[in-house]
């Protein structure tokens, strides 16, 4: 369950900034975007596609995967078997004011994103997860990806969670499980200790709070929520009220605790941009093994979630430099260095690659056999492409007015009809505009509607 962690009143801003800034989180902190490149996508290849292998898998709502999973042509992003992948993904050209040479972005936004053809009314969430490169903790690894934030009222106009920056990472929990008939016979102990693996997503989420919500909420802003806290909370962390290009980064260190960096704008991350330490879930960590991006909305088969543009996502840890190609982007980033982690042999049972245990559920190792050969070229199509009709695209993203020909499954497509004519619908912002073409209709079920909130934040719905 998601639960919030904030101060409220002026008194509760001076505390959360004195929580932010204590000095014992920054004496341990690795600065994101330290160390050699483990794992990257710049995005530099114009040829870049994505194959969405529809319908998608939806895990969490109904235990159903679909295979084969969706995958993009470099082989280096997958479709999640747990929530499955945002309904649009595709390469654009990076809007203004992002990283130096940088040409090519990444483009999220999904509609429907619970069980396929059957929309839930709630909030949920699509997820798109880079290739899995485990590495052990004592390697300091770290990620730091650019996230181009919209203007709000291009934004999903629902108060919530639009948005996530995660890591997947795992350590050992000792839990109580219900003890086997033996046990119970001989020791009369209904329950046992049971050390095992536990997955835990630890990152950024960002919320929305649309103009008037509350009484509170005089202009429209976003706010940056952690996860989580030693006991798995979210903590609030700072508004976002300024529009374009972020840069998020989130270092583990040897001793497994997250630290949590934000700022406005492309440059290099600092110990200045410092937001918030902690050991999420109180799990002693001893790998890392991924980063994802979580996209949300209404799932009510009509609205859109936020259209969210990510660039150059990149994972570093304090190992030796990897045999992959040189980074094209050169001018990106800063010079590669090796981070102060500690010295001599690692222990051999942290280190070890055989111990790690990728969460089937973010990423399975093995598909079955109906899956195409991966040896094999696929005929990779993107996940929105437009009509051969379609009106132009817009500029900053690329997005089409007619509706992609390969997202929503032709079971639950918006019926035809015929445009009216003297429809009195005000413009719509180009990166709001509506995924489907001026002569169709969306679905008639719509959202439930939001209650009146008092709090900065409403009740989020659960989100793992």
């Amino acid at each position: 369950m998601l639960r919030i962690t904030m101060l409220r009143g002026s008194l509760g801003l001076f505390l959360v900034g004195a929580i932010f800034g204590s000095a014992p989180a920054l004496q341990a902190q690795v600065v994101p975007g330290t160390g050699n490149i483990l794992n990257f996508d710049d995005l530099e290849d114009a040829n870049w596609g994505y194959t969405p292998n529809l319908p998608k898998s939806s895990k969490e709502e109904d235990e159903n995967i679909r295979f084969p999973l969706g995958f993009s042509s470099n082989r280096m992003w997958s479709e999640s078997p747990k929530r499955g992948s945002p309904d649009v993904i595709k390469r654009i050209e990076t809007p203004a004011g992002g990283l130096a040479g940088s040409t090519g972005s990444l483009y999220l936004r999904t509609r429907d994103c619970g069980i396929p053809g059957r929309p839930g009314n709630k909030q949920a969430q699509d997820d798109f997860i880079l290739a899995a490169r485990p590495v052990s903790v004592n390697f300091s690894p770290n990620y730091v990806v650019r996230v181009f934030v919209p203007e709000f009222e291009a934004w999903e106009q629902r108060q919530g969670v639009s948005f996530g920056i995660r890591a997947g990472m795992q350590g050992m929990v000792t839990k109580d499980k219900p003890a086997s008939l033996g046990r119970r016979l001989l020791r009369g102990s209904r329950t046992q200790k049971v050390t095992e693996v536990e997955p835990y997503y630890p990152g950024f989420f960002i919320a929305y709070n649309p103009k008037n919500a509350n009484p509170a909420h005089k202009d429209p802003h976003a706010i940056i929520l952690i996860r989580s806290d030693g006991n798995g909370h979210e903590v609030a962390g700072p508004k976002i009220t300024q529009t374009g290009w972020w840069t998020f980064g989130m270092s583990v260190t040897p001793d497994s605790r997250c630290h949590y960096y934000a700022h406005a704008g492309v440059a290099d991350l600092t110990a200045a941009d410092h937001i918030y330490s902690s050991l999420p879930y109180g799990i002693r960590g001893d790998f890392f093994n991924t980063i994802f991006f979580n996209v949300c909305s209404a799932d009510n088969g009509v609205a859109w979630s936020t259209p969210w543009i990510i660039d150059d996502p990149k994972v570093y840890y304090s190992g030796k430099p990897m045999t992959n190609p040189t980074v094209p982007q050169q001018a990106q980033g800063q010079p590669v260095k090796t981070v102060q982690a500690p010295t001599g042999e690692l222990n051999s049972k942290n280190a070890s690659m055989s111990k790690v245990i990728i969460d089937p559920e973010m990423q399975p190792s093995v598909q079955p056999p109906a899956t195409a050969d991966a040896g094999a070229t696929p005929a990779v199509t993107t996940a929105d492409v437009p009509a051969p009709e379609a009106p132009p695209a817009d500029p900053i993203t690329q997005e089409p007015v007619a509706p992609p020909a390969n997202v929503t499954p032709p079971s639950v497509a918006p019926p035809m009809a015929a445009a009216d004519s003297k429809s009195s619908v005000g413009p719509v912002h180009p990166l709001n505009t509506p995924d489907v073409s001026s002569g169709e209709k969306a679905p008639q079920n719509e959202a439930k509607p939001q209650s009146e909130l008092e709090s900065d934040l409403i009740p989020l719905p659960p989100l793992d």
